[in-house]
């Protein structure tokens, strides 16, 4: 009887003690000051009612601080979106070349990587966009702070990993049926990065 009791009570510290850079929002944000970068690959799962199964787009993503970032489908369709010195351009692979995207919804990517550079350097309440908790599992969860947003989306939950400064995943729900799901994997940090990361597709 005792030795499954302390079975338990070893998982539970181990618990306690992973998450424990996550226990208040100005812990995840005092770690995420020591993280200078991030890279890792993602896959982006694409939930609608009327689908059976997700659509998946699988990908790589460079960060670097203060809000360099750089967010690239490999498949199944290429496209590459970097932000850049307060700039966002996106990049379309047609005939095996990158063409720059001039379509009028770029302000609304900027916005969103914008947000998604906030997450990753801890600062989940500085887009003024959404109001932030987190809870004792390491789970971030935002809302929208005024109504033009939650016409896009309902609320995020953001899962933080064991390993200060990472991020696990983060689900989008746009309504009660449909959301999108990123799932980080293979994440490196403080790599050194190439200015030329977020100059070029």
């Amino acid at each position: 009887m005792l030795k499954p009791l302390l079975l338990l009570f070893g998982a539970f510290t181990f618990v306690t003690h992973a998450f424990a850079w996550s226990e208040s929002l100005e812990s995840i944000r005092k770690t995420a000051d020591t993280v200078e970068s991030i890279s890792a690959s993602f896959i982006q799962e694409k939930h609608l009612a009327i689908l059976r199964k997700p659509l998946i787009s699988k990908g790589l993503l460079h960060f670097q601080k203060p809000d360099s970032l750089r967010w690239e489908y490999k498949t199944p369709i290429a496209s590459i979106l970097i932000s850049y010195q307060g700039k966002t351009v996106r990049y379309l692979k047609q005939d095996n070349v990158f063409v720059k995207d001039i379509g009028s919804h770029i302000q609304v990517m900027q916005i969103v990587l914008g947000e998604i550079s906030n997450w990753l350097s801890g600062r989940f309440n500085d887009g003024g966009n959404f109001v932030a908790t987190v809870n004792e599992k390491g789970m971030v969860g935002l809302r929208p702070s005024n109504k033009e947003m939650t016409k896009m989306i309902n609320r995020i939950e953001i899962q933080l990993a064991s390993q200060p400064g990472l991020i696990d995943s983060v689900t989008i729900y746009e309504s009660k049926k449909s959301y999108t799901k990123l799932i980080f994997q293979n994440t490196r940090l403080n790599d050194p990065l190439k200015p030329a990361l977020f100059q070029n597709p």
